[in-house]
């Protein structure tokens, strides 16, 4: 797999800027699992995660921090990332509290999952995510839902959280959200070093 590590900076940069496809598809992707966690329509939040826009700046600040040019740009990425994870809690807060308003939508019972082992789950989607945004014949696509899979549901559910004022709530998705985001730094960043040191870069 052959690659330059400044042509995948170049591509780093593009894909930070807060546009309108970032903006929009975030808005999009959060309401489609917020009416798919209403409806507990499991396909629909399938559906959100296709389009789900997160992969873009969190591999951009693994890419950017391992060229040691670029690396005063990791606060570009990191700043896209917090800008598509504030509007995508507005958006989720103001949809439920629409639904809560006119329907009888109560907050779910949380199914526990494991922080080390959604760590571990979350690494290994991010060696995914790296592998697939390297590789010139996969599509953004497939990167894509194997990193928004671990993030736009616990993001719906800290929304949910907080029009209802369910401190568990938030607290525990707000931890799975975080704790998803390291794993898939980590998982990224070992691969994207294996990599260079394959390529000799």
């Amino acid at each position: 797999m052959k690659f330059k590590l400044q042509d995948l900076s170049k591509r780093a940069l593009d894909e930070i800027k807060p546009d309108e496809d970032l903006i929009i598809l975030t808005i999009i992707s959060v309401l489609i699992a917020g009416f798919a966690i209403y409806l507990n329509n499991v396909p629909l939040l399938i559906g959100s995660m296709l389009i789900g826009p997160f992969f873009d700046p969190i591999l951009s600040i693994v890419v950017l921090g391992a060229d040691k040019k670029k690396e005063k740009r990791i606060l570009d990425a990191v700043l896209s990332l917090i800008l598509i994870t504030v509007i995508g809690l507005a958006v989720g807060v103001f949809q439920f509290l629409f639904i809560r308003f006119f329907t009888d939508f109560s907050v779910l019972d949380i199914i526990p999952l494991g922080f080390f082992e959604s760590f571990i789950v979350a690494l290994l989607l991010g060696a995914v995510g790296m592998f697939l945004w390297v590789w010139p014949k996969s599509s953004n696509t497939s990167a894509g839902v194997s990193i928004a899979i671990f993030l736009i549901p616990p993001l719906v559910n800290i929304s949910i959280g907080l029009v209802y004022c369910d401190m568990v709530t938030i607290l525990y998705y707000l931890s799975m959200f975080l704790i998803n985001i390291l794993g898939i730094i980590f998982g990224s960043y070992i691969v994207l070093q294996f990599l260079v040191r394959k390529n000799g870069k």
